[in-house]
């Protein structure tokens, strides 16, 4: 019989005097879906958490893809979305990316080098601000009109305009100098995409 891909025997969280989760018991299989019914407070959250290792139980004992609840290597293997995600306030950007980064088993050159391709990057308003004030001073031709741009990769630096018809090479080159121009760019070889939205 195969091992269980999740399982919990008496698990009991106390937080001071109150109970929060009361002898979870339970074994699940590979594959298998489950999902914990229950009003606010009844300890939902508390057991996911106590079976990710993310809360200590008071007692009880639990393993996770056949490691005991807590162990690094079995939660690496698992995703998890909580209820109200929030940065860490005291980090600043780069902290919270290699912390983050480090979570995930990254370290050395790959972290530090997708850290600063992460900074490397124009953001999406100040891209959106010089395709507006371009579009004010040289409307497209014919009607063509970009909608949204968004700056992807960083080497080499990519941009991609959601437009609302075909863009004309002549026109494309005029939105790549205002581009150059704007973020100081010279002659860096960057690409241009064009992806047609309805307007």
């Amino acid at each position: 019989m195969a091992e269980p891909a999740l399982e919990a025997q008496a698990l009991r969280k106390d937080f001071g005097p109150k109970t929060a989760v009361r002898d979870l018991t339970l074994s699940l299989s590979r594959g298998e879906v489950f999902g914990f019914l229950g009003p606010n407070g009844a300890g939902k959250t508390t057991s996911v958490k106590m079976l990710l290792g993310l809360v200590h139980p008071t007692s009880g004992v639990g393993r996770l893809l056949g490691e005991p609840i807590g162990r690094t290597r079995a939660r690496a293997r698992v995703g998890y979305l909580p209820e109200h995600f929030a940065f860490h306030e005291w980090l600043r950007g780069r902290e919270l990316l290699r912390f983050h980064g480090r979570l995930l088993g990254l370290g050395g050159p790959t972290l530090e080098t997708g850290i600063e391709a992460y900074h490397r990057r124009v953001p999406t308003r100040r891209v959106n601000d010089v395709i507006r004030a371009a579009q004010q001073a040289q409307p497209g031709p014919h009607g063509v009109r970009v909608l949204y741009a968004t700056q992807g990769a960083t080497d080499p630096p990519t941009f991609t305009l959601f437009a609302n018809k075909t863009i004309p090479p002549h026109y494309m080159r005029y939105l790549e100098r205002r581009l150059r121009e704007e973020f100081d760019m010279g002659a860096t070889p960057i690409k241009m995409r064009v992806r047609m939205r309805s307007s």
